[in-house]
């Protein structure tokens, strides 16, 4: 059931729009209404948004979708409050989204006609901000649950509808009255690692996933389920609780727990995650496999937050590029991929061993289903049909 006529609303942390809209209208065979959200920071640092800009202004009962980044806050993405210049944070972002949402409410015009605004607003939030700080039932008492609240702020802003890819935890959204669309990008980032396997000697008959901690199990099977291939083991952080870098006690060693027997000796390892942070985590992760034989380590991330500028921070600790770049200089691995659906440092997105992979399909394809009313299920099987093809044509070719 259709709720009025598709309409997209950009926030300014879209910084280019066309993809989605040429994937949208692809999909759909029309052309997409569209319109940007401008975020408006009064000198003293009040936020206010208005509909405009650019497309088409009118919301009247349509349903809308608004699209927005929290992750986008490149260093010249500022406001100016009292005279200081101050970068965008994800808390900003947030609250654009928010204030976003507010200039769709009801209201009279000009000419005092009612404009009643859209029939439903969904929020496509492919990397969901705060999305660690969750309920799971092992939160740590005295520290906040930020995605929680978040969620039921966004709500009560009247969003019936959140689109977003691969979810860290989907207890964020558990008993709000609020529809979850989670996409997992498992068979767009096996496309892409077959698309390399020739150049890059990989064995698919000798390819196995491991997930890169115990809270990353489920992920790793839908992964493993979209190459075929076995799901091996995961790896346990050992952690020294007397020493604290960023806030979190410092991970000294991985463990590595099988779950086949299978020995990783000469394997292609597939390690698949939700978000790149500092890569240190994922460098110990790739440094243990090599240990065990590893012929090939492989990282995949839906989110390359990526932290830092690539220079070593102020209590020593390197950031992600630099991390990076000594990791694969070192040859603890051959390539990580990530997604386009945030904002990837560019001294990381540089890098020869990095892939950006498109995933804009996907968001496309999820509004869709969700403007519909249809389910992502016969997409996903697709999908997957595709993948399976790819690997028996790639095995053949070899």
């Amino acid at each position: 059931m259709r709720r009025g006529k598709l309409h997209i609303g950009f926030l300014d942390s879209i910084k280019d729009p066309e993809a989605l809209l040429r994937h949208l209208h692809d999909l759909r065979g029309e052309h997409v209404d569209y319109t940007f959200i401008k975020s408006l920071y009064h000198p003293n640092g009040e936020l206010e948004s208005g509909v405009g800009m650019a497309g088409h202004m009118d919301f009247r009962g349509t349903d809308a979708f608004l699209i927005a980044d929290p992750n986008h806050h490149p260093s010249d993405d500022t406001f100016n409050t009292f005279g200081n210049n101050n970068i965008k944070s994800i808390a900003d972002r947030v609250e654009e989204i928010r204030s976003g949402a507010d200039s769709l409410r009801p209201f009279y015009d000009a000419q005092g006609i009612h404009n009643p605004g859209p029939v439903r607003k969904s929020l496509v939030n492919m990397y969901a901000a705060y999305g660690r700080q969750h309920n799971d039932g092992n939160e740590r008492p005295g520290t906040s649950m930020t995605g929680r609240r978040i969620m039921k702020d966004f709500v009560r802003d009247g969003f019936s509808n959140f689109i977003t890819g691969d979810l860290h935890n989907e207890s964020i959204a558990h008993g709000l009255p609020m529809e979850l669309q989670n996409v997992i990008p498992a068979d767009t980032m096996m496309r892409a690692f077959l698309m390399d396997a020739p150049e890059m000697g990989y064995d698919l008959n000798k390819t196995v996933i491991v997930s890169p901690d115990e809270g990353a199990i489920a992920r790793s099977k839908i992964y493993a389920a979209s190459l075929g291939v076995e799901m091996a083991g995961y790896c346990e952080k050992k952690r020294n609780h007397d020493v604290v870098v960023n806030g979190a006690k410092r991970v000294e060693e991985m463990i590595y727990h099988s779950m086949s027997g299978t020995n990783l000796r000469g394997k292609t390892v597939i390690v698949p995650d939700d978000l790149a942070g500092t890569m240190g985590t994922m460098a110990l992760v790739f440094e243990k496999l090599r240990e065990m034989g590893a012929s090939h380590v492989v990282g995949m991330a839906a989110h390359g937050i990526c932290n830092g500028n690539g220079k070593s921070g102020p209590d020593g600790t390197a950031n992600a590029s630099t991390v990076m770049d000594d990791a694969y200089k070192n040859k603890l691995f051959d390539k990580q991929y990530f997604t386009n659906w945030t904002c990837i440092p560019s001294a990381v997105a540089n890098r020869d061993y990095v892939n950006i992979v498109d995933a804009t399909h996907l968001t496309a394809r999820a509004i869709n289903c969700v403007h519909t009313d249809d389910s992502m299920l016969p997409f996903y099987k697709a999908e997957h049909a595709a993948v399976q093809q790819l690997k028996s044509d790639t095995i053949h070719r070899r």
